[in-house]
């Protein structure tokens, strides 16, 4: 559980220190810094955290790209790419 409350910790104060455009148009691709992706779709940290992808490290943001997030975990980053679009387009 203390995994848990750090991960939401994290994104309240990402949340309360970005100035985030809820209704953004960024175009996301495998490139695109997990951080730009938290801060302009605040919803897409419960994705990441349900893929078991890890994005908040000491309540920062992962420093990398979509694709090395992926590759670091072992997931295939076009599948996660496609479903997170999906993802984000219903929330």
């Amino acid at each position: 559980m203390k995994g848990l409350y750090v991960y939401k910790r994290a994104r309240s104060t990402l949340a309360q220190n970005k100035q985030i455009n809820h209704n953004s148009c960024m175009e996301i691709t495998l490139d695109t810094k997990i951080e730009r992706i938290l801060e302009a779709y605040p919803s897409s940290s419960s994705f990441f955290a349900r893929k078991g992808l890890v994005c908040y490290i000491c309540g920062e943001a992962f420093w990398g790209t979509l694709g090395e997030l992926c590759q670091e975990k072992g997931t295939d980053p076009e599948t996660v790419l496609s479903e997170l679009k999906i993802f984000l387009k219903q929330n």
